[in-house]
């Protein structure tokens, strides 16, 4: 039985940790995804000064 709980213990602390990892991915595409609408929104800013 405390083998059990001890490989419980050291799964659900791997869960914890790769949860955290999943999140971190998660906000950092989220950061990239805006910082890439930005320059989409500077690009088409540009490309009208160009053409206007």
């Amino acid at each position: 039985m405390f083998k059990e709980s001890q490989k419980l213990f050291k799964l659900r602390a791997e869960q914890a940790n790769l949860i955290g990892d999943i999140s971190g991915t998660l906000s950092a595409s989220r950061n990239l995804q805006a910082s890439i609408n930005k320059l989409k929104q500077e690009m088409q800013r540009q490309q009208e000064l160009v053409y206007n």
